[in-house]
């Protein structure tokens, strides 16, 4: 796994990714709402499991994500299973990974990635390590 999805990990475990909610907490931003989603406040569970497009992702590949879960948690789960829980942790932190960059893509302009090219590209990151 690349040392920068370890790191993107842990600073979402820590819950100090940038989020709308800590850039708001910070009083960086005026607001802490999702504007794709009007789901309510962009924390890091939302965007990594909780918001419909996540969830949408997590439903196209083999990975159950439980949706009561913070993504700790279901860092966790994955670690604290059998032997086959190590792939399905390195395929979830993949697939944050990707989620996250395409939230951040979304938020400077591009055009948003389908459900499959999230999944493919963690497939891809996870088959060169």
């Amino acid at each position: 796994m690349p040392n920068k999805i370890k790191n993107f990990a842990w600073r979402a475990c820590q819950n100090i990714l940038p989020t709308k909610a800590n850039l708001f907490h910070r009083k960086v931003i005026s607001s802490k709402v999702v504007e794709h989603c009007d789901q309510g406040r962009e924390t890091t569970s939302h965007v990594l499991l909780h918001c419909a497009f996540a969830q949408l992702v997590w439903e196209a590949c083999s990975l159950v994500v439980d949706r009561n879960c913070t993504f700790e948690d279901m860092i966790w789960k994955c670690r604290n299973g059998s032997d086959p829980a190590f792939f399905e942790l390195a395929h979830f932190m993949a697939i944050s990974w990707n989620l996250w960059k395409n939230r951040n893509g979304i938020q400077h302009g591009d055009v948003p990635k389908s459900v499959t090219n999230i999944v493919f590209e963690a497939s891809q990151l996870i088959a060169e390590f």
